[in-house]
């Protein structure tokens, strides 16, 4: 599964990111790394960008970043 089909309120955590160079690391300084804990806050009309809480930050992602973010939904 992927960040861009997790549903608004539910929670996460990173498996794996299918991303390189500059994107890579401007995601992993913002905390997106294996192990850390997502959840989706908002999708904004036409789903682009989507609001992501991640370390007590709230983070704006691109869908087509998203869309290779590979995450594991977390049980109720």
């Amino acid at each position: 599964m992927t960040l861009d089909e997790l549903e608004q309120g539910k929670n996460a955590v990173i498996e794996n990111l299918e991303i390189t160079g500059s994107t890579l690391q401007r995601l992993i300084s913002l905390g997106f790394t294996p192990g850390a804990e997502v959840s989706v806050v908002r999708k904004a009309p036409f789903l682009d960008p989507f609001d992501i809480s991640i370390c007590g930050s709230l983070v704006a992602v691109r869908r087509d970043e998203a869309k290779r973010i590979i995450i594991r939904e977390l049980a109720e």
